[in-house]
């Protein structure tokens, strides 16, 4: 493959982080499985995180299986969510 051709890359995304909403609400984010983004599809194909707004319970974005799809199931207090990512 050429090194210069993006289209074939994967990344591999982990970590964490912390912060204010727009609303000035602290929150903190753990990647608990990588997310991964394929150059191949526009949207993260797979992963987990967890995103623990302060005061509140956890809300949990689980990316998919790997299906190359703009589906997010984000789960809050056990009941799912399916947002669409544009």
């Amino acid at each position: 493959t050429d090194a210069f051709d993006v289209s074939d890359d994967v990344y591999k995304l982990t970590g964490s982080s912390e912060g204010r909403s727009i609303s000035g609400n602290w929150f903190e984010s753990v990647i608990t499985s990588p997310l991964i983004f394929d150059h191949s599809c526009h949207y993260i194909s797979s992963g987990l995180m967890e995103t623990t707004p302060a005061n509140l319970v956890p809300r949990f974005a689980d990316f998919g299986d790997g299906t190359c799809d703009s589906a997010i199931v984000v789960t809050i207090s056990q009941t799912q969510h399916l947002v669409t990512a544009p």
